[in-house]
Order: C-alpha cells, then structure tokens, then sequence
C-alpha cells in the first residue's frame, strides 16, 4: 500500500519483507466516515486484536486522518473545546492519550525495529534543510535519511513509530498556521491541542519526583532472559545521554551496562504501577528525549539568527510564528522548569561524581542546556526583531519573563503567575534570590537576560504607551527586573563574566572557566565568551547591560513614560458644549466648525476604549514603571511635579489648551518637536488666512452653488455696500437688524505666537475696507439644504402647504427670528451701556 504525508511515500526499512493491507488492517481505513465514538471504539479495538505487521500498513494513514494532513480536516485537534462540544473533547483525549489506544499501537510498532515512516525534509525548519543540504548532519538525523536518487538532496527522514507520532503531533502547529486555519485560543485548558501537550509533558516528563512509567509490552513480545541480545528498548544513539553515558571515564560504561540488564526483565501490558517496574522505568527517558526533540525541532528553531551579510537569506526563510504557537510553547518552558527545579538535589558537587544517579535525575541536569536553550533564545531574538508592533506581542514577552523567572516554577499548586492585578501586588515568590540553583541559571542564561532586553528596548520606543495594553507590556518587564535582587545578581554577573570575555578590541580572556559564582569552573556554568559563540553570529558585538550607553537608552525611554503619563492624566471625559448655539448656528454649525473644538473632541476617549477608571490604573503602571526602571538601572526619572519636556508651566500638554506650537528651533522642528507631534502633545494650529468667502469649496458643499451664490453676494455688495455699511453702524434699531443681516467687518484670523514665522496676509481690496457684507454661502452647505427640505416636507405632508405657502412660510420664519433677535441685541446692548455707567 502506498500512503502519503505531504506527498510522501510510506515505506520500510531496507532489507524487510513488502506489507500488502489484509483484510483485518483495512478495517481502521473504514472506521473513519463513521461517528467518533464509534470511530473510536472501533480503532481500539483494532489496535488490540491486530498484529504489529497490520497496524503498520494503516499506521500512517490513521496519523493523517487524525491530523488532518492528507487533504482532510482531520478530527479537529486545534478547534474541538470544552466549552463547543465536550463529549468530542474527552472521547479525543482519551484516545490520544499517554496511556490511551493510540499510544499503545505506537508502543507495538515500536517493538519491532524494522518499520520507519517518511517524514518529509520539506517539513522540517529551514535551518535543518539548510544544514542537509550544506553536509552539517544534525545528530538525530544520522542514519535516518532517505534518497531517491544517489547525490541528490534527501527527500524525507525515515522515523520508528514513536518518533514519527511526536513529529506529526508537533507540525500541526506550523501546518495549521501555514495553511491560515489557525484556532485563538483565549484559555489554552479549554482546548484539545494544547490539554494533550499538557499530558504528554507530565507523562514524559513527571514533575511530582516520580519515576518514568514503564514502556508496556505485550507477552508475545516479552524478550526471554536466555537470549544473547539487548531488549528491543534501549537508550537511543543520540541525544545529550547517549554523550554523557558513552564519555572516556569507566563509571559512565558501567552506568550504562547495569542499566541494559536491569532492564532485560519485562513484565506484561497493563501492569504498570509495580514499583520493581517503576525502578527499571525510571532509566528510559529516550522517550522523553524524542518529545523534546520533536518540540524544539519543530517548533523552536524554524529561523536562524543572520548577521547583516546574510540579509536576503534571512528575508526568505522569514517565519513569524501564530499566537497559538507562542502559547503552546510557554507551556513547554513553563513545564521544563517545572521539571528540572523537581530534581533531587546532588550528594556530591557534581554529577558527573555520582554514578548511582539514575538517569532521570541527570537527564533533568542537562535538559534545558541540551535541548532548548540554544533554540528558544534564536525563537526570542526573532520574536523580538520582528513580531508586529501591537498588543500580541505580549505573548511572545510572556514566553521570555516566563523563562528567565525559573524560581516561580517550584510548587506547581503554588503558581501565580497571572495579568497584575494591581501594580504593587507582591507575592510570596519575590524573594532575595540567594539559592546556588538560581544564581547558576542567571549566570549560565546570562544573554537571555541582557542581550534581549536590549533587544526589547527599539520595541518600546516605538510603541504608543498612552494605550493600556502597550503600557502593561512595558510594565511587565520593568517589574520582573526590579523584583528582590536580581538586578544586583545581574550585574555582579555580567561584571565577573565580562572579565573573562574581554572587550572586542583585547580580545578573549584564556580563563574562560572561572565563574564568580562557583569557586572552580563549571561545566553547568559556562563563561560569557562561550555563551556568545553558542548562541549569536559571527562578529556579535556584546554591550554590557549597565553601560552608560544603554543607561542614555532607558532616560530617554523614562522621557517616553513620563510624557505618556502627562498624556493620560491630562484626558479630559467632560463632555464639550459650545456657547451661543441658536437658530443660525443650527443651520451653519456644520459649515465651518471650529478645528480646536474637533482636536478636543478627539481626546475625549483613550485607546482601547478605557474609561476613566482604567485611566487612573494607566497612570499607576507608567508610575511604577519609572520607578522600577530608575531603581534597576540607577537613573533618575522624571516627574510630574517638575517640568515638563514641553515646557508648559503645569505640565498639561496632552489637549495642547494653550494652543502652543511644537518645539522649534531658528525656525525649524527640533526632535523635541517631533516627539511631541509624534506623541499628540502638540501640533500646529492649522487655520484659512485669506478671504473667508473664498475658501476652497468643501466636500459638504454643493460647487456649482457656491459660485453662483458668490456672484450674488459680489453683485449686491458692489452696489450697496456703502448704504449697507451706513445702516450696519447705526446705533439704533434699524441697525441692530442689520446686524443680524449682514456679516460682521472681516477680521485676519492670525495665529498665536508660533515659532516658525509665516508670510504676512495680504487682504483683497474689499477686505481691506472692512465693510460689512452680505453672504450667502451658508446657503450651499448640503446640511443646511437638507433642513430645508426637511421643514418643506413637514410643511407639506402635515399642514398641506403648497410651493408657494412653503416659500412665503420660510420667509415669514426668516423675518420673524431676525426681529427678533434684533430685539434681543438691542435689549443686551442697553444693559451693557447701563452696568458700564454703573
């Protein structure tokens, strides 16, 4: 039978016999139309009735129809969830499970060494490929490489039946991803995918000091005492055990051949909690080996770090991870730490020194080193480079604080590590940082630390902190590194490791051993030069972390904060009203309104649509996130009791109520400026100069009635204007109705004082008379047409008026408010005579 994965072929390892699909096999193949459960039930009952030459033939189809990677759906594993149909969710995870049906046809097709799967190169990461092709084998893949043709490139990594699962169950992430069907998970344990990673991570990888379960056998493949070879389960070829068991010293071989005959012994299916099987399963964590490989493989190291001459590779092989992806992988580091900080703690100084270790304990020692830090700090350096600039990025920040804390991860019922609630919430894990453990992992993980924080600092820069989830990104950051003293141990450490390292220009120390924190070198510890040669490119330049370079860095973000904060706190919530709303203004509001009043209406909410209760919350986190900056680095941060960087007398800049212009200098913007346009604080008032009645025609504004309205306006002041402008400055009644007529004597709108000079306004000659006038051009505006129909219709549809009633009707109307609004300015001018005379 031929089946495929991507396109790939399944097969077996040379040198064994062709499998054809029997009677009894094919019936999986027809269990997948049928309902789940059933599907299910059916499936397990296969996988216990069927010989392992069956279960091979289908083994690779039933992968893909779970999966969904041969053109189907699959069962849903990224979709199904508690909360939309539970009775799916439990029915899957129970048979995916580590001890569940599933895993037991693994556990068969694994007894038998001769059946391998073809997972396909186009699969794995970029680098991966990159380093096939250039000759670099990885470990892992040795011997496992498959070619069609003799001097070409290979086409697929041929892997056994419990390697092949743990790939495929990895690659649905970056398969669903790159086939956009990506599922947001908003609580990852409501979810099937991420519930099955849990379990398999406990299984594999216990955290509560037990051993390794044992791996199940079936009678018939129970292996007699009497025979002359090893069991078919054994410490594989590779991996960081396989190093350490096989080095030069006598007690390692040793180790390892009393645990090849401890573990000759094997008891049958289903009998897995006797301790004598406890204790010979404790020594196979080849499986908890594969799990992380597949893990960090596939999900860790899909970019590699480029220098500047590897540009145009790097924008090729570009590989922004889902924020699911992101999710699951927290899990993964938060669960590692779990496990490591689970081992019992060494009678010896080191373990190299205690042969009686079993391997769990030692493969707790070397996990993170071996098989995840190398790929999780590139993960971050790209994250951090190259994430878009909006509130996802949490995600990918949450995975490096998560790292970077190992001490929170101790006491598994004691987590707390959840959104601040309140910035000052102090729990009981923030605490001086004093253990050797914890020292040694700082140290040791010294670049995760310095190298990415200033990785993060461009980011900050350019993010809005006025918006809520952008502030708490930075916040989260400056409290973890302002917690107990890790700011003290972070320095010392980077001072006695940098010693050693030397600066670029002197070169490299040849004490690269010495560590101030252990007395003698130390393997687990190693020296900064060795940490930049693992884990950077070429040519890598380290700044120190307490520089002054980067101390100019965070005053110039506290700078950010602090305007932030005068932003936030200076949002008004009360709502704008306008003086002197009447009649006409109710007709000519909309024509040209005022642009300070629509800026201040702009202001009236901040981003993320807080209110004014998150509002104080905002300004607390900007506070305290000074605060912990300042604390950590030794600088002095701003405050609102002292100027501002706008230079406003009480530091109200956010609503620019003085008007004033951004920052200039001889005419020309300063950066002081563009922060502040930048920011919002400022801005230039943007105002017409000339003759209000030719203004550019509007988008509210019919053209063709301007100009004819214009003509009109022109015609009639030309001919009157004298008689107009004697009745308009009467003193008498006749005058106040003029008033109400005609247009006021135009005055030059002018700026207030600004620092860029602008070209003085030349007034046409009309102007220039500062006569008053007639203008019609209200009457263009499409809102004020659109009243007027509106009273027509009413008129019309409810009082039955015809044209002519309309018309006479409005110029009724019309006379009637300018009498009477002429009595009302004669009644105020008199009042304001007599309160003068007063």
């Amino acid at each position: 039978m031929a089946a495929s994965l991507f396109g790939a072929t399944l097969g077996i390892s040379p040198g064994s016999m062709s499998i054809t699909l029997s009677s009894r096999s094919s019936g999986i193949l027809d269990t997948f139309n049928k309902p789940l459960r059933q599907r299910c039930e059916e499936i397990a009952d296969f996988i216990h009735k069927l010989s392992s030459k069956e279960l091979h033939v289908v083994y690779q189809p039933l992968l893909e129809n779970i999966f969904g990677y041969n053109q189907n759906f699959g069962w849903g594993l990224q979709t199904v969830s508690q909360q939309s149909s539970r009775e799916d969710f439990h029915i899957i995870k129970e048979f995916l499970a580590p001890r569940g049906p599933l895993m037991t046809m693994v556990y068969k097709l694994q007894v038998d060494g001769i059946f391998r799967y073809e997972f396909p190169v186009s699969c794995l990461p970029a680098p991966t490929r990159d380093a096939l092709l250039d000759g670099a084998m990885p470990g892992f893949y040795l011997n496992k490489l498959s070619y069609q043709t003799q001097g070409r490139p290979p086409v697929s990594v041929l892997l056994n039946a419990f390697e092949y699962f743990m790939y495929s169950f990895a690659y649905l992430i970056i398969f669903r991803h790159k086939q956009q069907s990506q599922q947001q998970w908003v609580e990852s344990e409501d979810w099937l995918y991420p519930r099955l990673l849990s379990d398999y991570l406990h299984y594999f990888l216990p955290i509560d000091g037990t051993s390794l379960p044992l791996t199940p056998f079936t009678s018939s493949t129970q292996v007699s005492s009497h025979q002359g070879h090893s069991p078919s389960y054994r410490v594989p070829q590779y991996g960081v055990l396989y190093q350490y068991l096989y080095s030069s010293e006598l007690q390692h071989n040793q180790l390892f051949r009393s645990e090849v005959t401890g573990s000759k012994h094997r008891q049958p299916l289903l009998n897995l909690n006797q301790s004598s099987q406890m204790e010979s399963g404790s020594r196979e964590t080849w499986r908890s080996e594969i799990l992380l490989q597949a893990l960090g493989e596939l999900w860790l190291n899909q970019n590699m770090l480029q220098s500047k001459q590897g540009f145009r590779q790097h924008v090729r092989e570009n590989y922004i991870p889902s924020s699911d992806h992101v999710r699951v992988v927290r899990i993964l580091v938060k669960h590692l730490h779990f496990f490591v900080n689970s081992a019992r703690p060494p009678l010896s100084l080191s373990a190299y020194q205690h042969p009686e270790q079993d391997q769990l304990e030692e493969f707790k020692r070397y996990v993170i080193p071996q098989f995840i830090k190398k790929k999780l700090y590139v993960f971050l350096r790209h994250g951090f480079d190259n994430w878009p600039l909006d509130s996802t990025f949490r995600q990918m920040l949450e995975v490096w604080l998560s790292y970077i804390q190992p001490w929170r991860y101790v006491d598994q019922s004691g987590e707390t590590e959840r959104s601040p609630r309140g910035p000052m919430r102090e729990t009981q894990k923030d605490k001086p940082i004093q253990e050797e453990r914890w020292l040694k992992f700082i140290s040791s993980n010294l670049m995760f630390y310095t190298v990415l924080f200033q990785e993060f600092l461009p980011r900050a820069f350019r993010q809005d902190l006025t918006s809520p989830k952008n502030a708490i990104v930075l916040f989260r950051v400056a409290k973890v590194l302002a917690q107990s003293n890790l700011a003290m141990v972070l320095q010392e450490a980077e001072r006695s490791l940098y010693e050693d390292y030397g600066s670029p220009h002197h070169g490299h120390s040849a004490s690269y051993g010495s560590s101030f924190l252990t007395p003698k070198p130390n393997p687990s510890v190693p020296d900064l030069g060795s940490q930049v040669a693992e884990l950077e490119t070429p040519g890598f330049m380290y700044t120190l972390l307490y520089s002054n370079d980067v101390k100019a860095l965070i005053e110039r973000l506290l700078q950010n904060v602090h305007q932030a904060q005068i932003t936030v706190s200076n949002l008004s919530y009360t709502p704008v009203t306008n003086d002197g709303e009447g009649f006409l203004s109710w007709f000519s509001q909309s024509t040209f309104s005022d642009p300070r009043s629509q800026r201040l209406q702009g202001h009236l909410q901040l981003q993320d649509d807080i209110g004014p209760v998150d509002t104080n919350k905002l300004c607390r986190y900007l506070e305290y996130t000074k605060d912990y900056l300042s604390k950590v680095f030794q600088v002095n941060a701003p405050s609102l009791l002292e100027e501002s960087i706008n230079g406003g007398s009480n530091g109200s800049t956010a609503i620019n109520e003085n008007g004033q212009p951004p920052h200039c200098v001889n005419g020309q913007l300063s950066p002081k400026g563009r922060f502040q346009m930048m920011n919002k604080l400022r801005k230039f008032e943007i105002a017409y100069r000339g003759d209000p009645e030719l203004q550019p025609i509007r988008s509210f504004e019919n053209a063709y009635l301007v100009r004819k309205l214009y003509a009109l306006s022109s015609n009639f002041n030309t001919t009157f204007g004298d008689k107009v402008s004697e009745v308009y400055r009467r003193a008498d009644f006749s005058g106040a109705l003029a008033k109400q007529i005609f247009t006021a004597p135009p005055s030059i709108p002018t700026h207030r004082q600004t620092a860029i000079p602008t070209p003085p306004y030349r007034a046409s000659p009309q102007q220039q008379t500062c006569n008053p006038r007639l203008s019609l051009r209200f009457l263009a505006n499409y809102y004020t047409l659109a009243k007027l129909v509106l009273l027509s219709l009413i008129l019309w549809l409810f009082i039955g008026f015809g044209p002519t009633g309309i018309l006479l009707t409005l110029v009724f109307l019309t006379v009637l408010y300018i009498f009477f609004s002429g009595v009302v300015y004669t009644v105020r001018q008199h009042s304001h005579t007599h309160e003068h005379i007063e």
